[in-house]
């Protein structure tokens, strides 16, 4: 079988703090069975010394410096300017462990489009947050097979890459294999009720119109049969979101008409209707079915 090549994506926006640590990351990998065909920073018009710091690296790293459109626009052009077969995708504040594409690289075969893998989460200074790995799931936890990912572009989030998983095309590998740094600058807000569901909920409305656009030609690697019952999951999924932000915000009415919806979706999904039972306690009892998270501490 063919050494697969892999593309590191570095997504960047004044993170020129963290930025040296990820390209580090990305350069120092272990060797393997598989080709490091580039190390690719998208910078998203950043205003603080990020291209100081790529520029320091010469022509071990390609950089594209873009006008600031956001996180949408730049996650859509790292897989889109990517030359391997494969894109690691890495968060500028987060850095991959030296192991990873070692790790990954045997399960980078046809039968997958997307690999994913277990996570520390730590803190801003680097030190450990949680005293045990986490499952991952965020953008820096994928492996997408580039390829099938340009069939889903644009895209608005990684959501998207998680498609492959419910059609059952990605393998998840339990090896802590990157670090999740949380710390005040975090593009997303889950501390103040709600907001994160809201963010959440329309990523699930994009993928869901996505899936509904390309069952009209299906893509080689889904009929269109899978790819409308999948909508109706990501429909069930968005649902699931307004539900649980109107149970964070004490909001009776909403919370009762999205649980509603949520759970006629997922009959016709055919897909986690246990998880929807839940969430129908949940919009009965108001009490919040996902925590949020404490605010992080500062950075220095």
């Amino acid at each position: 079988m063919k050494t697969p090549s892999i593309s590191v994506c570095i997504l960047s926006y004044n993170y020129g703090r963290y930025l040296g640590q990820a390209i580090d990351s990305a350069l120092d990998q272990q060797p393997g069975m598989y080709r490091l065909a580039e190390v690719l920073v998208i910078d998203d018009g950043s205003t603080d010394n990020s291209l100081e710091v790529c520029a320091s690296y010469g022509e071990r790293v390609t950089v594209v410096a873009c006008e600031h459109r956001g996180f949408a626009a730049t996650l859509t052009e790292a897989v889109q300017r990517a030359n391997g077969a494969w894109v690691a995708l890495l968060d500028a504040d987060d850095w991959f462990a030296p192991h990873k594409l070692a790790t990954v690289a045997a399960a980078l075969t046809p039968d997958y489009l997307l690999v994913q893998h277990w996570e520390h989460v730590v803190k801003a200074d680097g030190r450990p947050l949680l005293d045990r790995p986490h499952p991952g799931g965020n953008m820096s936890t994928l492996i997408v097979r580039r390829d099938a990912a340009l069939d889903l572009l644009p895209v608005s989030n990684e959501m998207f890459f998680h498609v492959f998983d419910y059609l059952g095309r990605s393998v998840k590998l339990s090896d802590p294999l990157m670090y999740y740094r949380v710390h005040d600058a975090n593009m997303t807000d889950r501390t103040r009720p709600g907001l994160w569901q809201d963010y959440l909920r329309k990523v699930s409305i994009d993928v869901t119109d996505r899936l509904r656009a390309l069952a009209k030609t299906p893509p080689p690697w889904a009929d269109e049969r899978q790819l409308r019952r999948l909508a109706w999951h990501f429909a069930a999924i968005a649902s699931g979101h307004a539900r649980e932000a109107a149970v964070q915000r004490h909001q009776r009415g909403p919370a009762m008409k999205a649980i509603t919806a949520e759970l006629f979706m997922a009959l016709i999904a055919r897909r986690a209707i246990f998880a929807r039972l839940i969430g129908l306690r949940s919009a009965l009892t108001m009490r919040p079915t996902v925590r949020l998270a404490p605010r992080p501490q500062q950075v220095s």
